[in-house]
C-alpha cells in the first residue's frame, strides 16, 4: 500500500513507539528516472523455490537489539547506495541484510520443511557477483546484484511455463537453482552439453572499459567513407558496438540482391575499423532486428543517421532508458558524400 502512495524508491523509518509500528514515521522517497532505470538494469531475479507447506520461520528467535540496529542500517546503506548508483555497496548491503536475517530468524533459508538448498544457492551468488539476497522467507526470488549479465537468472516463472514439461539450458547456464526450481514445480530439467551446440557458439562480449556503451546498428553494405565518418563521431561518445543485419533481414527489408556481401564479410570489415569495439551479426528481425544483441550489451547510447531513425527505435530506447541519438550525414570534411545507393546503382 505505502508503494501506491510513494512512487519510485522509498526508504520507510518503523518505531515502535509510533503507532504501535504498524507505519513509518519517516519516508524518503526517490523518483529520479535515471535512478530507477539503473537499478532495473542491475537487479537480476532469479525464481528459486515456493514455500514449502508448514514453513514458519519464527520457530527460533534470537533478538539480539545488536542485531536489528544493524538489519535498520543495512536498509540504510542500500537506499543510499541505490540513490547513488553504487552496485558495490549495494551488493554489500544485501548481504549484510541477508547476513543479520540468518542471525535473528535461523529458519529464514533453514528450515525442516525447506529441502532446496537456499543457503548454497545465495552463497553461490554472493561469491560471484557484488551481492544477493531473497525476496522473504523460506525462498521465492533471489535478488542478484551485477552491471553484467548473470548466468542462470532467465529462469522461468511459474505463471509462464503454459504447458511445458521440460526446461532445457546448456553447459554455461545450468545452476543449482534452477534444478531446485524444476524439482519443485515438477518440470524435468535437461542440461544439453557442449558437443550437441558444437557450430551454435554465442558471441562473447568484449569486458567493458569503464565508458558509457554505444550502439549503432545498420546493413554496412558496400562499406564506404560515409560508415567510417559516422564510426568516428560515435566514437566519441564511449565504446562503439556495431551490429550488422543478418543477411535474410537485409533481403527482407531492402528486397532481391540484398545484401551484396555476406553478414560474415560486413561484420569482419566494420569490426576492422579501429573505432570499432566489437562487431556482431544480429538475430532478430525487421528494424529492430539488433533486440537480442541491445539486451546482451546494455547499451546507454543508441545512435542512427536521418536514413536509420525510426519512430519504433525511438520508442524502444524512451522504454528501457537508452539515450537515443539521431546524427545528420556529415562527410569527412574535404570528401564527397558517399551513399550505398549510388555506389551500387539500384
Amino acid at each position: 500500500m505505502i508503494g501506491l502512495i510513494y512512487p519510485g524508491v522509498s526508504r520507510l523509518d518503523y518505531d515502535f513507539t509510533y503507532k504501535g509500528g504498524v507505519f513509518p514515521r519517516h519516508i524518503e522517497s526517490n523518483n529520479d528516472p535515471l535512478v530507477a532505470h539503473w537499478l532495473e538494469k542491475i537487479i537480476h531475479i532469479l525464481p528459486v523455490a515456493q514455500r514449502p507447506e508448514g514453513y514458519n520461520p519464527l520457530g527460533v528467535k534470537n533478538l539480539d537489539p545488536r542485531l536489528i540496529g544493524r538489519l535498520g542500517q543495512t536498509g540504510k546503506e542500500c537506499y543510499d547506495a541505490i540513490i547513488s548508483r553504487d552496485v558495490s555497496s549495494l551488493g554489500a548491503s544485501m548481504n549484510d541484510c541477508m547476513e543479520c536475517w540468518e542471525a535473528i530468524l535461523p529458519h529464514t533459508v533453514r528450515h525442516p520443511t525447506v529441502t532446496t538448498d537456499l543457503l548454497g544457492i545465495m552463497r553461490f551468488y554472493q561469491e560471484n557477483y557484488p551481492g544477493a539476497m531473497y525476496s522473504g522467507c523460506g525462498g521465492g526470488y533471489l535478488y542478484v546484484v551485477s552491471e553484467e549479465p548473470v548466468p542462470g537468472v532467465d529462469a522461468l516463472p511459474l505463471e509462464q511455463a503454459g504447458d511445458a514439461t521440460v526446461w532445457a539450458v546448456d553447459q554455461a547456464s545450468d545452476t543449482p537453482a534452477k534444478k531446485n526450481f524444476c524439482d519443485s514445480h515438477g518440470l524435468q530439467y535437461c542440461v544439453i552439453g557442449e558437443n550437441a551446440l558444437r557450430g551454435y557458439p554465442q558471441e562473447q562480449l568484449d569486458s567493458p572499459s569503464g565508458k558509457k556503451k554505444v550502439i549503432v546498428t545498420g546493413c554496412y553494405d558496400w562499406f564506404h567513407s560515409g560508415h567510417v565518418r559516422f564510426f568516428e563521431e560515435v566514437a566519441e561518445l564511449g565504446d562503439l558496438y556495431v551490429v550488422v543485419g543478418h543477411d535474410e533481414n537485409i533481403k527482407l527489408l531492402k528486397g532481391e540482391g540484398h545484401p551484396m556481401f555476406s553478414d560474415k564479410q560486413r561484420r569482419y570489415m566494420a569490426g576492422s575499423i579501429r573505432l570499432v569495439k566489437q562487431s556482431l551479426v544480429s538475430s532478430g528481425n525487421g528494424w529492430l532486428d539488433a533486440e537480442p544483441e541491445i539486451e546482451r550489451i546494455q547499451p546507454d547510447i543508441y545512435a542512427v543517421n536521418q536514413d536509420g531513425d525510426r519512430p519504433e527505435k525511438h520508442d524502444y530506447c524512451k522504454a528501457r532508458g537508452i539515450q537515443y541519438i539521431v546524427l545528420q550525414r556529415l562527410p569527412k570534411e574535404g570528401l564527397p558524400k558517399r551513399e550505398s545507393t549510388n555506389l551500387r546503382g539500384f
